[in-house]
């Protein structure tokens, strides 16, 4: 009968070792967890970032490809009234000569 006693006690005290061990482990995957769901806030709050950036980059390169065509209308436009000041020019030499016969 002592050696049964010894055995229950033995046995009682493996369970509240593993009782023990068993609340550590759910603490620590707890934490985890916890751990894991502020990674994922992060990340979320990375790509919605990400998706901001994204958004501010199509913009500029959409600024900057308009400012390429109105510089190219407006050297376009320079050499339009380059020519149209060469020919005024001219006109308004032409229209001297005529007037001094």
């Amino acid at each position: 009968a002592i050696k049964a006693m010894e055995e229950v006690a033995a046995l009682r005290s493996e369970l509240q070792t593993q009782r023990e061990r068993n609340t550590e482990l759910i603490f620590k995957l707890g934490s985890a967890t916890n751990g894991w769901g502020r990674c994922e806030k992060e990340r979320d709050a990375a790509q919605a970032r990400c998706a901001e950036l994204k958004a501010e980059l199509a913009m500029a390169n959409d600024a900057a490809a308009k400012g390429d065509a109105a510089r190219h209308q407006c050297a376009g436009m320079e050499m339009e009234i380059k020519e149209l000041r060469g020919a005024a020019d001219h006109w308004e030499a032409e229209s001297r000569a005529l007037q001094k016969l």
